[in-house]
């Protein structure tokens, strides 16, 4: 908004009230505002295609021509577990719990190890 002159930015807890009259005026009263803001409406009733013009060429587009392959998404082709990613999740799931297990299996070994090792007494 300031870069194009189209207005000021302010944050409500940091200004005051007068510093918000001193603002507004300022955008109502310099004319370098009110020629962007021209500048901006006409350059947007002016833009190559309205929102009308383009659902009419799409609509006439799809009548002329029917459904096509080449815009059709390639999800419309996937199972449900290839559009979910299920064999990913299941993968990564298993990916997991392996991980989980050999820790916990190195973890326990570890203990046992240092805390119940009997010591040989030599006579």
């Amino acid at each position: 908004m300031e870069h194009n002159k189209l207005g000021k930015v302010l944050d409500k807890s940091e200004v005051s009230n007068s510093e918000k009259i001193v603002v507004i005026r300022e955008v109502l009263y310099d004319q370098s505002y009110r020629q962007n803001a021209r500048r901006v409406s006409a350059m947007l009733h002016k833009r190559p295609f309205t929102a009308k013009e383009q659902l009419i060429k799409y609509t006439e587009f799809a009548a002329e021509f029917g459904p096509s392959n080449a815009l059709r998404p390639q999800s419309h082709d996937m199972n449900w577990i290839e559009y979910n990613n299920v064999d990913i999740l299941i993968i990564g799931a298993f990916a997991a719990i392996l991980f989980i297990v050999v820790s916990v299996n190195i973890v326990f070994t570890l203990i046992r190890r240092m805390c119940f090792t009997s010591k040989i007494k030599s006579e």
